[in-house]
């Protein structure tokens, strides 16, 4: 218990905090399983990401256990209700299998990871991939992919683990780094949001430049944000990979 304890970085201070966390984060997940379906929806060579169960699974980590049925039930509520826009029947089993995923692997980053400094070197960026990024979407993916009718079953299980696994390698980062130091710093000297803010407009006027005019466009937004990263904080760098 001394060792849960060390690692969790927030608890509620009061019930109405409480009710706005979750509030709050039910509407984020609403907000980005649109976006999810929006991306999912279009004609694109990418493979589809899925957002909210990342989301989910830093929340878990980074918040007291007393709180977690409160977001397992924000979660699947901000499933539903993006889901039933799109579609007005809508199992269960899928918001029940992300909220799973992510307990899973918020327990295995709780194991595995330093509170203080969860992604201080390589080793735990390894873990951090494996423990939301892999084991995670592949017990999922496995799950649905065995309910999926006639013999799509290993379609279903490879789209399940690659839109949950770049969801996870896109949010999970963000999550473990975003904390109350972060707003605190910009809160207390503002004009060092000035460089980040730049940055962040420069990399992505450049990129969008760089997707219609120039004929190998990744090529050049890899070099914008590795730029990008040189320049700025983790937690700054990981906004403007996100942006």
């Amino acid at each position: 218990m001394k060792k849960e304890n060390h690692r969790i970085a927030f608890i509620s201070s009061s019930p109405r905090h409480s009710a706005q966390l979750v509030f709050g984060l039910a509407f984020v997940i609403f907000l980005f399983t649109l976006f999810s379906f929006a991306l999912s929806h279009k004609p694109s060579e990418l493979s589809p990401i899925w957002f909210p169960t990342a989301i989910m699974m830093a929340a878990f980590y980074r918040f007291h256990t007393v709180l977690w049925p409160a977001i397992a039930l924000a979660g699947i509520a901000g499933i539903i209700g993006a889901t039933s826009l799109y579609s007005p029947s809508i199992s269960p089993l899928y918001p029940l299998t992300n909220v799973t995923e992510a307990l899973i692997g918020a327990l295995l980053m709780r194991r595995w990871l330093v509170r203080e400094d969860p992604l201080k070197d390589l080793h735990d960026w390894s873990k951090m991939a494996i423990a939301s990024a892999l084991i995670p979407p592949l017990l999922g993916g496995m799950l649905i992919g065995s309910l999926a009718p006639g013999g799509t079953g290993w379609q279903t299980l490879l789209v399940w683990v690659f839109s949950e696994a770049t969801g996870a390698l896109a949010l999970v980062p963000l999550g473990l780094l975003l904390d109350a130091q972060f707003f605190k710093r910009y809160r207390q000297r503002p004009r060092e949001l000035i460089p980040f803010l730049l940055t962040a407009a420069m990399t992505l006027i450049l990129s969008l430049l760089s997707m219609l005019y120039l004929p190998w466009p990744f090529t050049c937004i890899m070099v914008l944000l590795m730029w990008s990263a040189v320049r700025q904080r983790r937690c700054e760098a990981f906004l403007i990979f996100l942006i």
